[in-house]
């Protein structure tokens, strides 16, 4: 109700021209994917927000993203799919010394017995009030799962 009387109130051009509005969503370099086994790897996607000046802006609407697993020689390979509503989305919201951002963790898998070396990320955020549509995409590097104690204790 409250958004109903802002949107239906007369704003001042001058403050409507200073009002923060979302410009780009981009998925962040700060993605990170780690295998866990030969075709399974945890993604984590960063989603970063501005508006026209740079400067991070919270998201409210629903984030849809396919993820496809890149190994040599392959076509890219179904590896996954994440949608998130405003709710689920508000939980992914991080601020601290990595910057602002969303940080959006899920399980991915594909067929075959080769690691992956990359993911590819095609996504988009579908902004809930205004309805327009901020693509995103980008490739992820897979790194292999850290070695655990046990395989790395050359003392015994």
């Amino acid at each position: 109700l409250a958004l109903t009387a802002v949107q239906n109130a007369r704003i001042d051009p001058e403050v409507a021209e200073a009002m923060p509005a979302l410009a780009t969503v981009a998925l962040s370099s700060l993605s990170t994917a780690r295998l866990s086994a030969p075709t399974k790897a945890g993604l984590a996607l960063v989603i970063a927000s501005s508006d026209g000046l740079g400067r991070p802006i919270q998201l409210t609407g629903t984030v849809r993203a396919s993820i496809a697993a890149l190994v040599p020689g392959r076509d890219p390979i179904p590896a996954g799919s994440v949608t998130l509503g405003p709710k689920a989305l508000r939980d992914c919201y991080r601020s601290g010394f990595m910057g602002t951002h969303y940080t959006v963790e899920l399980p991915v898998e594909w067929d075959g017995a080769e690691p992956a070396r990359g993911l590819s990320v095609a996504g988009e955020f579908v902004d809930g009030v205004t309805g327009k549509t901020y693509p995103f995409l980008g490739t992820v590097p897979v790194v292999p799962a850290k070695p655990t104690a046990a395989a790395t204790d050359s003392s015994r």
